[in-house]
């Protein structure tokens, strides 16, 4: 018998009329139904921050770039007036800070650059040393399989056919 049943039956039995019980919605969760829509909610908000997260990463990193992109672009731009002595240029701080800047991640670059060649150039030749021992032993394996092969000379088989022959005699 249910909680209700037994209400209605105490009720009752004292002469109090009650309504039928209304369900503010149309369905009830059992306990573990609502455990595993929540469970799934939280599953979705988790989510949710980690797109939001990788969003706000994403901004980041198109903002960095977009930056960058404006100092390039900015060169090509600079204000320059002449001064009255040799010809020389000037430019702001600040722009001579940039344009530095990029002088020295380009001259960083080519030092790189350079290094990485200079060590594939070592590996190929390395390859290419390796390459001439293999087909030096190549040919000497070919030569000693040749010379055992050759009459002339006795090859292992033929040496412990040889010596079977010398024990049984």
């Amino acid at each position: 018998m249910s909680e209700w049943e037994v209400l209605c039956n105490i009720c009752k039995a004292h002469g109090i009329e009650i309504s039928e019980p209304q369900k503010s919605r149309g369905y009830s969760f059992t306990t573990q139904e609502y455990g595993e829509h929540q469970d799934k909610i939280n599953a979705l908000e988790a989510e949710k921050a980690e797109a939001l997260a990788e969003r706000d990463d994403a901004r980041a990193e198109l903002e960095k770039a977009s930056k960058q992109r404006a100092k390039l672009t900015e060169i090509d731009s600079l204000e320059t007036g002449k001064t009255m002595f040799g010809g020389k240029v000037t430019v702001s701080q600040e722009d001579w800070d940039n344009v530095t800047t990029l002088a020295k991640r380009e001259v960083s670059s080519y030092r790189q650059t350079k290094k990485l060649r200079q060590e594939r150039d070592e590996a190929v030749q390395e390859r290419d040393d390796l390459k001439a021992k293999c087909s030096a032993m190549s040919e000497e394996l070919s030569a000693y399989k040749k010379k055992e092969a050759d009459s002339h000379y006795f090859s292992r088989k033929k040496m412990q056919v040889e010596a079977q022959r010398i024990s049984k005699e």
